[in-house]
């Protein structure tokens, strides 16, 4: 049907993304692992990896996952069973000066969206130019150690997402702040490994990639994060005033908690005037996705019966932002 299932996290239209979604909400794991293989640059690493890429994730949580627990689990896995890894990335062979960059931070992909829920995930990227039975045992290796690290942490990880949702939730400073605008933090000057690939003839089946032996260090800057320019805090919630039935489906596939508004009310509000409507020219996910701009004006409004209203003050309100926010760089205005 044109869905890849890794781009479904906000608009959440594939039932096999929203049967995940409903695991989510049912079991809430304090950390979520995704599986994949990549292929991309030529590099000498068994198996890239990230943690959470947006920068709307709770920044302890954030802190912890890129400081303390992906160093130890890489650390964890060349000791143990000798395997390379680095952050999930890719750079150009006829530019290095432009560096290594890791991929993406919007939310629709798995590990960036659960990062959202006050959790820790990480992706897992064996590399697919290296023989099948390495990309197996690196990736077996690479989860093990993600569960032996969890484990030696078990009360730090415990705590972050209890303090994450406690903010969130409004219960606890400093309350979540909104990121837009956002592009790749610095890069760091790094040896980044290198390889080269050889073809291999396969009988009936053509020829497939497959790295040579050996690796050497390449000096170019590694940009591995991303920072927003703008931080805006949030409201005291979202109302929408004209709900179709898609919107309240939207909020019960991600658990987000919303009220509907049984009688009129008039309340002081903060409109999103969009003074700007882009299409894409191109289809993805069978979307043209959208690109709104304008800024917000606050009014008297007679909020009418049957509107709905989406708590800023809930476990998941950095998620409730994320789908409802008009600065939102991947929500459901979006899709």
């Amino acid at each position: 049907e044109g869905l890849d299932l890794n781009r479904d996290f906000i608009k959440a239209e594939s039932p096999e993304c929203r049967a995940l979604l409903g695991v989510y909400r049912a079991i809430d794991p304090h950390l979520m692992l995704d599986l994949h293989t990549t292929n991309g640059s030529k590099h000498g690493y068994h198996l890239p990896s990230a943690p959470c890429l947006s920068p709307n994730q709770d920044p302890d949580l954030a802190a912890f996952a890129t400081d303390v627990q992906l160093p130890e689990v890489r650390r964890e896995v060349y000791a143990n069973h000798l395997f390379r890894t680095f952050d999930y990335g890719n750079y150009s062979a006829r530019r290095l000066e432009a560096g290594w960059r890791t991929f993406d931070h919007r939310p629709r992909f798995a590990t960036n969206y659960y990062g959202l829920r006050n959790r820790l995930s990480v992706l897992s990227e064996a590399y697919s130019y290296q023989p099948f039975e390495v990309r197996v045992r690196a990736t077996r290796a690479f989860l093990i150690e993600n569960l032996r690290t969890a484990h030696r942490h078990t009360q730090t990880i415990a705590a972050l997402c209890a303090k994450a949702d406690a903010r969130a939730k409004g219960l606890s400073e400093p309350r979540p702040l909104f990121p837009s605008s956002t592009g790749f933090a610095p890069g760091t000057p790094t040896a980044i490994l290198t390889t080269d690939l050889e073809r291999l003839e396969l009988e009936g089946l053509g020829t497939r990639l497959r790295v040579k032996p050996g690796f050497k260090p390449k000096e170019m800057p590694a940009a591995v994060s991303f920072r927003p320019e703008v931080r805006t805090p949030l409201p005291k919630g979202w109302i929408v005033t004209g709900p179709t039935k898609r919107v309240p489906q939207d909020r019960a596939h991600h658990g987000i908690e919303f009220s509907s508004l049984t009688a009129r009310k008039g309340m002081m509000v903060e409109v999103y005037e969009v003074m700007s409507f882009k299409r894409a020219p191109r289809p993805f996910q069978n979307h043209r996705p959208v690109t709104i701009k304008g800024p917000y004006v606050k009014q008297a409004m007679d909020v009418p019966l049957g509107a709905l209203f989406v708590s800023a003050e809930q476990p998941l309100a950095r998620l409730a932002a994320q789908l409802l926010e008009p600065l939102s760089e991947d929500s459901l205005t979006t899709w």
